[in-house]
């Protein structure tokens, strides 16, 4: 029984990568990770060390990107996608595989515009303009409708 829910979940990851291969003016919603494999995870940080100029997150290891890889069906580590936080490091992420999946590097919603987004959550929670836990929640239900709302600001339009 195990065996088929992670076949199963891995069926569904491998369909949510093949639909965010799509073109731009497919459903925003493409380029999520699946919910269901990277609900999203934080781990227990203060935003004070969070915030210090010397915090930085260790790399993910090897196994880790080949786990997190492997959860959406994807063997080995392909050159069209790299494994990513949900929720960053710099917002309190975790390394567990709740929280990572594989991203296009490049495109309209790739890892570039993603890593802008975290860039500009992390300013507004050390500034005190947003609280961790409500960047965290924003990144997390939808990283593409956060970055327009506090990158672009221009959410309301898109809804």
């Amino acid at each position: 029984m195990k065996r088929f829910v992670f076949a199963l979940a891995a069926l569904a990851g491998a369909a949510a990568l093949t639909a965010a291969a799509g073109s731009a003016a497919d459903n925003d919603s493409n380029f999520l990770p699946n919910p269901t494999l990277t609900p999203g995870a934080t781990s227990k940080v203060s935003v004070e060390k969070l915030c210090s100029p010397d915090y930085t997150a260790a790399p993910l290891s090897k196994s880790k990107t080949e786990q997190a890889l492997s959860n959406y069906g994807m063997a080995g580590n392909p050159a069209d996608h790299v494994v990513d936080w949900l929720i960053p490091a710099s917002l309190g992420g975790s390394d567990e595989l709740d929280n990572l999946w594989p991203q296009a590097p490049k495109g309209e919603w790739g890892a570039d515009k993603k890593n802008e987004l975290e860039a500009k959550l992390h300013d507004l929670v050390c500034s005190k303009q947003l609280k961790l836990a409500d960047a965290q929640k924003a990144i997390r239900k939808d990283w593409v409708k956060a970055y327009r709302q506090y990158v672009t600001g221009s959410v309301a339009a898109q809804q």
